[in-house]
């Protein structure tokens, strides 16, 4: 879970980087990593949200 996380925020990081480097005069650093560290909370919360309300499942079929 944590590496997809960081998977995820390192290539929402690259991918503005390398497009501001290529197209503008200017990368904007701090923009760029808050998107990557607000990428990573959110998907870490998505797949965590996503693992417990799948093990809820599994508890109220076992349950039945």
């Amino acid at each position: 879970m944590l590496r997809k996380s960081l998977r995820f925020s390192i290539i929402f990081f690259l991918v503005p980087t390398i497009w501001q480097w290529s197209f503008q005069p200017v990368v904007s650093w701090t923009e760029n990593v808050a998107s990557a560290c607000a990428a990573f909370l959110i998907y870490l919360l998505v797949e965590w949200s996503a693992k417990d309300y799948d093990r809820q499942i599994k508890i109220e079929n076992n349950e039945l």
